[in-house]
């Protein structure tokens, strides 16, 4: 999914024993699948949970102004 070496695994697929098309069709699912959807998945919970932490600092901040007041 990081496309990290990724033509050693097609060449390994293209040479296996199986469709050549079913390999290539596997492969480019597998890294549309991953790249799209996956990685930007985690991306997305990893940044709700910053936005979370930032938004619990700010009201903790409104609640001690309005203490002060």
């Amino acid at each position: 999914m990081t496309m990290e070496n990724w033509n050693d695994i097609l060449y390994l697929a293209m040479s296996s024993s199986q469709n050549i098309i079913i390999s290539l069709i596997y492969l480019l699912f597998w890294i549309f699948f991953g790249n799209y959807i996956i990685l930007n998945l985690f991306l997305a919970i990893l940044l709700e949970g910053f936005t979370n932490v930032n938004i619990k600092q700010e009201m903790i901040e409104i609640q001690n102004e309005e203490e002060k007041i």
